[in-house]
């Protein structure tokens, strides 16, 4: 079985691909609908103030998670399980809750054979992690991943 460093290697690629290809469509789609081309500043505030884009946060989240924990010099198999819940809420879960990122999201396969794809590759990433309970502290820890990275940028600085 690989070590945790590698389950995060195998899911990293995948996973900034597809959020590369769902906010390109995002901007697409934002771009049709008001007759004009954003600059890439531009739809950059869009996309972080404007409600009907805060769907996509928890992805953010994922891929700020992904990060942090791989700046950890060592990688704990309650830490992948964290990742893999959070991964599957997102992604795998049938969550009906109309606000939430899975609904969304799974609406925009119809527009994308490539978002397919990205997501087919984030199921083959994660399909041999293994599966453990989410420990009781999950979010404390998912926190401290976030608080060892910035506190290495601070020595780095």
């Amino acid at each position: 079985m690989p070590n945790p460093s590698e389950f995060l290697q195998a899911l990293r690629a995948p996973l900034i691909e597809l959020h590369r290809l769902l906010l390109s469509l995002l901007k697409t789609d934002r771009d049709q609908t008001s007759g004009r081309v954003m600059a890439p500043t531009e739809w950059f505030q869009v996309l972080l103030g404007a409600p009907e884009y805060a769907w996509v946060k928890p992805l953010n989240t994922l891929l700020s998670d992904v990060d942090a924990l791989s700046e950890q010099r060592k990688i704990s198999s309650a830490d992948l399980s964290i990742l893999h819940h959070q991964i599957n809420f997102l992604f795998f879960s049938d969550n009906q809750d109309v606000t939430s990122f899975n609904s969304h999201y799974r609406k925009l396969f119809s527009q994308s054979h490539d978002l397919v794809f990205a997501h087919g590759k984030i199921k083959e990433a994660t399909a041999s992690w293994p599966l453990e309970p989410l420990p009781m502290n999950s979010e404390e820890i998912r926190l401290g991943w976030h608080k060892i990275g910035a506190s290495k940028r601070k020595l780095l600085n």
